[in-house]
């Protein structure tokens, strides 16, 4: 159970328990295991203070036991600093829409967000393939909040083109993997001109030939 007034859930927390079914076998590296995996959720949550404290209370015919988990998860980290180096790519237009912005809650599932976003923006300007690295997170534990450091750099500049079927920029992203996940490896070429060719059949064309070239431009 969590404290009073914590946002957390009992719901949230119950989830992460692998022992709340009746009936299932008991032993202490169990519980030990529990308790650890409810310090991970909520750490990955940003409370890195966090104490959980469990107590097992044994039935009148000592077969049976009732394992209470005690919650106090502290304050939420904060974001402090996020710095993001990406060689060849200006973040200015993407930042203000980044989730953790200085002063702002902090969760690994946000910054996994926030990474996200990051590379769709790189992605969209026409660099596939970027090359980030895992973001790094440093805790002041006197502070109570984190910086946040990202590096990478981006991937070729690629221009994608199906000359003999123009079709808009939703259906292009639907359909060729180089643009929707800027993976610019042979399989995602190979499997983009299957889906245009499987297009052109579903519309009629059903002898349609699609055959993807790639070219090397570099200037001099």
């Amino acid at each position: 159970t969590p404290g009073v007034g914590v946002a957390i859930s009992e719901d949230e927390l119950r989830a992460r328990v692998n022992l709340s079914q009746p009936g299932t076998r008991l032993s202490r590296q169990i519980i030990l295991r529990n308790t650890n995996d409810l310090l991970v959720y909520l750490r990955d949550l940003g409370y890195f203070n966090a104490v959980v404290e469990s107590s097992e209370q044994l039935d009148a015919s000592g077969t049976r036991a009732t394992v209470t988990f005690r919650v106090a998860p502290g304050e939420q980290a904060r974001v402090r600093t996020f710095d993001i180096g990406v060689t060849g790519f200006d973040l200015t237009t993407v930042r203000p829409s980044l989730e953790l912005q200085p002063g702002a809650r902090f969760t690994r599932e946000a910054l996994g967000r926030d990474v996200r976003t990051i590379r769709e923006a790189i992605i969209n300007s026409g660099y596939l393939a970027p090359l980030l690295d895992d973001p790094r997170v440093v805790r002041d534990s006197e502070a109570n909040d984190v910086s946040i450091e990202l590096k990478g750099k981006v991937g070729p500049k690629v221009t994608v083109l199906v000359p003999d079927f123009p079709m808009k920029e939703k259906t292009s992203r639907e359909l060729l993997p180089v643009k929707r996940e800027g993976n610019i490896d042979a399989s995602a070429i190979i499997e983009g001109a299957r889906r245009i060719r499987n297009k052109l059949q579903e519309d009629g064309y059903f002898f349609a030939e699609v055959t993807p070239v790639c070219t090397d431009r570099k200037s001099t």
